[in-house]
């Protein structure tokens, strides 16, 4: 099984999404805003495990459907979600 760091989604993100004329404030902006939503989700995410299981998994569940229902808005919107 492959290994894929935070850094590694970053630059993912940075090549597929991030416009290639972004200044560099607009791609530290963009950075900034990656890691905090990572950050915010793995707090979520250990806040879930610590609830016990069956809040954990509702809590799981949820994430699941939140970012789901955001790919699909985004993919509706301007054809770039991968739900």
């Amino acid at each position: 099984m492959t290994r894929h760091s935070l850094l590694e989604g970053w630059q993912s993100y940075r090549r597929e999404v991030v416009p290639a004329a972004a200044s560099d404030a607009q791609v530290e902006e963009c950075r900034l805003a990656f890691y905090a939503g990572a950050h915010a989700m793995l707090f979520r995410i250990i806040a879930a495990l610590k609830a016990g299981e069956a809040t954990g998994v509702r809590e799981m569940r949820d994430l699941d459907d939140e970012l789901h229902a955001f790919a699909q808005d985004m993919d509706a919107r301007h054809g770039m979600g991968r739900a």
